[in-house]
């Protein structure tokens, strides 16, 4: 199947067809995954998103922080999901802020740490419900879009449960004027999910058993 991260053997085609030919549904979490499939077996999917616990309860309540503060959490990929161009234009940039990230890609930000010192904090994955108490801190918070539409980064969701402004930014990071209004307190062009509740687990689950009961 499609995905623009891993070059597979020409021949899992063969398996996958044979796969999805013996399935009664195959479910995706968003509609634009759809492309990814072989068009024979399109008419098996469904569109059930993914489920999270959205009642979390954290401890953290949200104080602006005396100097910009903002975050990235999740997996990079090298010219996919990459955050080069965005730290490179950090680099650059002689206003005080705090760039803290969570990764278990470090490499890619770990060439920038000698150039930033403490604007750049690297940290190790800590448990979801840890992490969203710490989230909840940031004046905002960074996605890091992918390079193909066929995916969709699940920490949107978690970040949207933290109700910290969203800064979208591409590999190419075409965002510069956004990114400086972030600095500067507006948060007017964030990028916002709709409809959280779909997401909730119950619902999700729910679905899942109407699905299976069809």
């Amino acid at each position: 199947m499609g995905n623009p991260l891993v070059s597979y053997p020409f021949y899992f085609k063969y398996v996958e067809k044979w796969w999805g030919r013996n399935t009664d549904f195959i479910t995706i979490p968003i509609e634009e995954a759809r492309n990814a499939y072989y068009k024979e077996i399109h008419n098996k999917i469904r569109i059930i998103p993914q489920g999270f616990e959205l009642n979390l309860n954290g401890e953290s309540q949200y104080v602006e922080n005396k100097i910009p503060t903002f975050c990235f959490s999740g997996v990079v990929y090298d010219r996919h999901r990459d955050p080069t161009a965005f730290l490179e234009y950090l680099v650059k940039q002689n206003f005080e802020f705090k760039f803290i990230v969570y990764t278990k890609t470090k490499h890619l930000f770990e060439k920038y740490k000698a150039s930033l010192g403490d604007k750049l904090i690297i940290r190790d994955y800590i448990p979801r419900e840890e992490l969203l108490c710490e989230l909840k801190k940031m004046d905002f918070l960074i996605n890091i879009s992918n390079s193909s539409s066929v995916q969709s980064p699940s920490k949107l969701i978690d970040y949207t449960i933290c109700g910290r402004p969203i800064l979208e930014v591409s590999s190419a990071f075409l965002e510069e004027d956004n990114f400086n209004s972030f600095i500067n307190r507006d948060y007017e062009n964030q990028l916002i999910i709709q409809d959280i509740q779909q997401y909730n687990i119950e619902n999700v689950a729910n679905q899942f058993l109407k699905l299976y009961h069809e």
